[in-house]
């Protein structure tokens, strides 16, 4: 059996809202997901940049189809940040892109030519400053989308046909 292994970025304590991420591995295989979490209600501005970038996230899924290239969807998540009125928001945090095999095996940037197979997983990850980020793996087929990490217990949006997390709220 495997052991768990948790490591802390921080010391600080916790605040009143924050995300838990994580990346697992089994069998070779990994997963990403990330999670806000809130101690009691959460603030209305964090909630709006949530909704924001879910919907980012969504933007991305949509456009992982086998055959596009990690730039292609790259170049859409772009556009999606400045239309949502953060033009070069993606700048702070990693996009995410390809993965399985490593935590992110090919990380989406602008011209990246890697094509998404035919059968394969993604993990986008966009963040906007202020406490948001929306994160799942998810496999890709000529079927479409499937969300592997899609935790439906938990609260959800659904942003253009996809359940996307909303913050979970204690």
């Amino acid at each position: 059996m495997r052991r768990a292994s948790i490591a802390f970025q921080t010391d600080l304590p916790l605040a009143a809202y924050g995300p838990l991420a994580a990346t697992a591995e089994r069998h070779g295989l990994h997963v990403s997901l990330t999670r806000i979490v809130a101690f009691g209600a959460a603030p209305a501005e964090l909630v709006e940049l949530c909704r924001r970038t879910a919907a980012l996230d969504a933007v991305a899924l949509h456009g992982s189809r086998p055959g596009r290239t990690l730039g292609e969807v790259f170049a859409e998540l772009e556009a999606a940040y400045a239309a949502e009125g953060f033009p070069g928001e993606w700048r702070r945090h990693h996009q995410g892109g390809l993965t399985g095999y490593l935590g992110r095996e090919v990380f989406a940037v602008p011209g990246e030519g890697t094509p998404i197979p035919a059968a394969g997983a993604v993990a986008w990850n966009p963040s906007l400053t202020g406490g948001a980020k929306s994160e799942d793996t998810a496999l890709v087929s000529g079927d479409g989308v499937e969300i592997v990490t899609r935790t439906p217990e938990l609260p959800e949006w659904t942003v253009d046909g996809l359940a996307r997390p909303a913050i979970v709220e204690s």
